[in-house]
């Protein structure tokens, strides 16, 4: 099948921004080449308008930020190519990286030992979900680590849980359950696979978002893009109105407030904020 890939050029001092912008905006990986500005991103995908797209985004979010794009030689453009196989060329570029301060996550097929200390968590990449180690999934992921040890034995929802990080990740932190939801069957079907991976298959359930939920749950996570946060903000206001905390992320610094306001207004108040890298998380507690 082909592979589409996205050129985006960019100076050596916006890489690591533009790169998390892209993988924010639905890039599964990012691939850092030498480039004519400084450096080159590469994103693989098997449509091309589906790149292209990501890439009109990302050009909107960093001209958002206050980045004049033109003065940065900031470019991109798309190309397919019709002999190389998409679904795996992406991976060569994965490895082990720092998830929380107990765990790393790595491919499984990456042999490298865990530092001392650490456990390391499996996954199988998928192109769509990434490698799992965006910033604001190690945001996410460090605080439900957080929380969870805090309070052993939390009933856990993950909302949008992908390829199930932060479900496997509140498993391993002491919580009595957890139940990961997803839209995507390709998302639930990569969650199955990483719980078996590690052996947590028997930890945690993963299901679609339409199917029904027990009531009770300690903690709600949600790391989504904005748009499908602000959608489904009801429905995941609904889950935590008795929950002990409600933690959100998966949007820029600029759009904390904006998020912020929308669950304030549904009955929620802001206990603390984390910023890395220009990406925010939110914890919010219900209002009683």
């Amino acid at each position: 099948m082909a592979l589409a890939k996205l050129y985006f050029d960019v100076p050596s001092e916006l890489v690591e921004l533009v790169g998390e912008v892209l993988i924010g905006l639905g890039a599964g990986g990012v691939e850092e080449q030498a480039g004519k500005s400084g450096a080159r991103l590469v994103v693989y995908g098997e449509q091309e308008a589906e790149l292209a797209e990501i890439a009109e985004r990302a050009h909107a979010v960093i001209t958002d930020i206050g980045i004049d794009t033109k003065a940065a030689n900031i470019e991109w453009h798309v190309e397919v190519d019709a002999h190389s196989d998409w679904d795996t060329a992406w991976t060569r570029y994965l490895v082990q990286q720092p998830l929380t301060p107990r765990w790393v996550i790595q491919p499984e097929w990456d042999s490298t030992p865990a530092p001392p200390g650490m456990g390391k968590l499996l996954i199988r990449p998928v192109l769509a979900f990434g490698d799992g180690a965006h910033v604001t999934t190690r945001l996410a992921a460090e605080a439900v680590e957080r929380s969870c040890i805090v309070h052993p034995g939390s009933n856990v929802l993950d909302i949008g849980t992908g390829t199930g990080v932060l479900a496997l990740i509140a498993a391993l932190s002491a919580a009595k359950s957890v139940v990961g939801t997803d839209i995507d069957a390709v998302a639930l079907n990569a969650a199955w696979v990483n719980a078996k991976l590690n052996g947590l298959e028997t930890c945690v359930v993963f299901q679609t978002s339409s199917e029904p939920l027990p009531a009770g749950f300690d903690l709600v996570v949600a790391n989504l893009e904005p748009r499908a946060l602000l959608q489904a903000k009801t429905e995941i206001a609904n889950h935590a109105r008795k929950a002990r905390e409600l933690v959100l992320t998966g949007f820029l610094s600029e759009q904390a407030a904006e998020v912020g306001t929308a669950f304030c207004t549904l009955g929620f108040t802001e206990l603390t904020r984390a910023i890395r890298d220009g990406w925010c998380l939110l914890v919010l507690a219900p209002v009683l």
